[in-house]
């Protein structure tokens, strides 16, 4: 970890190194796995792209479309091939740490880039998602690169970063909804910065959501003509808030179809996606409002739920072992107390570490809405990083004091 920066000679070099390091990591794993699905949502995203490779289209399925559409791309170009699918993710993983890189240069300086970078390339979570066909690692992407962008634009106000940052946002609220928690942030980290104006505020915050929602408005409308009334990207919120807010649900194991009531059941008979929706809703707000304690408990306990040390799967397969959980604690485990610390050090002293602390706590009192588990925190975990790199150099700074005049410190991302 000496002189991290100076491990390559240029930068161009170092992104090379840790995307190639990334990658060759990516393809061992994805080499070794089953050319087979294991989870029930990426079955889904794989069966909806290849009713569209089939000409049958998309149907009404309530998944957010990006992940199909990629998997569609793939499919387009090398068959309906899940290694093909897999290997397009390692593609993503790859792009994924030099962004985590280029992220922590931003926000802190160099060497934390750097750390960071080599971090997520063997980070564990950020390794199993490119063998799972779900949305994660096109979304980790995405807004990994909005975020970049917004950083960029708060150094050099250039309004292309601005609008890269609405359209990398608009395709993240394509893949995962839960980015619309975090998009009223963005115009309270413009305030707090205290680098814009009000006016300036106002319109880049308005040019970021013009650009945002262009970007959405095409599936938006095709919602709209397919179920007769405006649904922004997908029918499940209803459903999603009920898991989450009802008598039999402890706040980790959400409810199974099984777990129904027969009263609710007979509500939903023969009622429309979006009309099933509504009631969903409903039945939840009457439980809020009926039973407010049992609503903030359960808030409460999938909040911590969302920043658990290890997972805890609905399913059971060859992924849900003892090493499973014991290598999430000796990775993410370790180094969430190395990004609390960071955190102390730098929030009070660096701006743009609003930006990623309004990211976090946005999506985490966002899903605590509706159901929490690491799988959605994982995206959050690129932030985790960051901040633990600059934790654990500040340590080490402290307990080495000759590395001081080593590290460089510059931003030249």
């Amino acid at each position: 970890m000496y002189c991290l920066s100076k491990i390559v000679h240029t930068q161009k070099r170092l992104l090379i190194v840790i995307f190639s390091l990334a990658f060759i990591v990516r393809l061992l794993f994805v080499a070794a796995l089953e050319n087979q699905l294991v989870w029930y949502d990426e079955i889904q995203y794989d069966a909806i792209a290849r009713s569209m490779l089939r000409g049958e289209g998309y149907g009404s399925t309530a998944f957010a479309p990006l992940q199909p559409f990629f998997l569609l791309g793939v499919y387009s170009i090398f068959g309906a091939d899940i290694l093909a699918a897999r290997l397009a993710q390692v593609l993503l993983g790859a792009l994924t740490s030099i962004i985590v890189c280029l992220v922590g240069t931003r926000v802190f300086d160099r060497n934390v880039g750097v750390l960071a970078g080599f971090i997520s390339v063997f980070y564990p979570y950020f390794v199993y998602v490119t063998g799972a066909l779900y949305p994660t690692a096109l979304f980790m992407l995405l807004l990994a690169l909005a975020i970049f962008f917004l950083l960029r634009f708060y150094d050099n106000g250039q309004k292309s970063c601005l609008i890269l940052a609405g359209v990398t946002l608009g395709l993240s609220l394509l893949a995962i909804p839960t980015v619309l928690f975090f998009l009223p942030m963005i115009p309270l980290w413009f305030l707090l910065s205290r680098k814009f104006t009000l006016k300036q505020v106002a319109a880049y915050s308005t040019i970021l959501m013009v650009v945002t929602l262009m970007v959405v408005a095409p599936w938006s409308i095709r919602n709209s003509l397919h179920y007769g009334q405006f649904v922004l990207v997908t029918t499940e919120g209803g459903h999603a808030f009920w898991q989450g807010n009802n008598p039999y649900f402890d706040g980790v194991n959400r409810p199974g179809p099984d777990d129904i009531p027969q009263e609710l059941r007979q509500k939903l008979k023969g009622l429309s996606k979006i009309e099933k929706d509504r009631v969903y809703y409903r039945e939840s707000f009457n439980f809020i409002r009926n039973k407010p304690m049992q609503f903030v408990k359960l808030y409460i306990i999938k909040f911590f739920n969302y920043w658990r040390l290890y997972p805890n799967t609905i399913s059971e397969n060859r992924f849900t072992t003892l090493k499973t959980k014991i290598i999430s604690l000796l990775t993410y485990g370790l180094l969430l107390p190395f990004a609390l610390f960071g955190i102390i050090k730098s929030v009070f002293h660096n701006k743009k570490t609003l930006l990623l602390l309004f990211l976090m706590l946005s999506f985490s009192l966002g899903y605590s809405l509706f159901l929490t588990s690491v799988r959605y925190r994982i995206p959050l975990d690129v932030y985790v990083i960051v901040f633990a790199a600059f934790g654990i150099i500040r340590v080490f700074k402290s307990v080495f004091p000759v590395w001081k005049k080593n590290l460089v410190t510059t931003s030249d991302y």
